[in-house]
């Protein structure tokens, strides 16, 4: 299975008041040959598709019709997760229509691919099972399926309440950061398995990541850093997003990487070789 991995592309930003959609246009334009060219089987989207919670009408239209160029009527497996910049109601809003095509976007930690077939709006060929937080995959082409747990921007209020107000940053920080574990933890031991590839799309700061000017923060000091050993062992790819510097992440147990924005968003960028991950 081939798989490529992307994130940050932030459609709708600007560069002291500079539009960047023509050069925005031109990267997917890049990534559609790209993706031809290597024969993907399955494409990961992993958050801050959108600049802002309200992105432009031309933002929207473009990634739409990337979608749909990605998608390749059905050949090809497309699943886009919210990130932190993203209104995850708007960003999944298209779900039922984008389905049709073999795409599934994503914009809660919660988000359930089962529950659109429930309502008989049905689901990509290429989905096996889903249900909150996962879905198995099986791309067209692809000689096996994949095990995909999704993690959407999982904010303080998008995740369980802390049981006890903490007002201790170190005792905060492990709390998120052990929540995050938990959670990828269960749904790795619920459906991970040895017949799969086991991947993770997730849009987090893991701890030692390198940062630029251009991410919005995602937490007040260290709170909402995650430690990579989180990760579960099983892992054999995770996919991130958030920071826009490509990157492995130090210390972690498995395979896990940030793909990077495709563009430099801030003048701290100018030197970052920006690159898309091929797996």
């Amino acid at each position: 299975m081939r798989i490529l991995h992307t994130a940050d592309w932030h459609l709708g930003r600007s560069l002291e008041q500079y539009s960047r959609l023509e050069e925005q246009a031109a990267f997917l334009d890049e990534l559609q040959q790209i993706c031809d060219r290597e024969a993907v089987d399955l494409l990961l989207i992993c958050g801050d598709v959108f600049d802002t919670y309200n992105p432009p009408a031309a933002a929207e239209n473009l990634f739409y019709d990337a979608l749909e160029r990605l998608a390749g009527q059905g050949r090809r497996a497309v699943v886009a997760i919210a990130g932190n910049h993203d209104n995850p109601d708007r960003l999944a809003a298209a779900a039922p229509l984008a389905y049709r095509h073999g795409v599934i976007l994503l914009g809660y930690p919660s988000s359930d691919v089962g529950l659109l077939r429930q309502r008989n709006h049905g689901w990509p060929d290429s989905v096996e099972d889903a249900g909150p937080g996962y879905l198995k995959i099986r791309p067209a082409g692809a000689g096996c399926a994949a095990t995909l747990i999704t993690l959407p921007y999982p904010s303080e209020a998008r995740l369980a309440a802390l049981a006890e107000r903490q007002t201790d940053e170190s005792r905060v920080q492990l709390n998120y950061s052990a929540k995050i574990g938990q959670l990828l933890g269960r749904l790795a031991e619920a459906h991970f398995s040895a017949g799969t590839v086991n991947l993770i799309a997730a849009h987090l700061f893991m701890q030692g990541g390198w940062t630029s000017d251009s991410e919005r923060t995602l937490q007040m000091g260290a709170a909402m850093l995650v430690d990579p050993s989180v990760l579960p062992p099983a892992t054999q790819y995770a996919a991130l997003g958030h920071l826009h510097r490509p990157q492995g992440v130090a210390g972690s147990p498995v395979p896990a990487r940030y793909a990077g924005s495709p563009l430099a968003y801030s003048f701290s960028e100018a030197d970052y070789a920006k690159s898309v991950c091929l797996v």
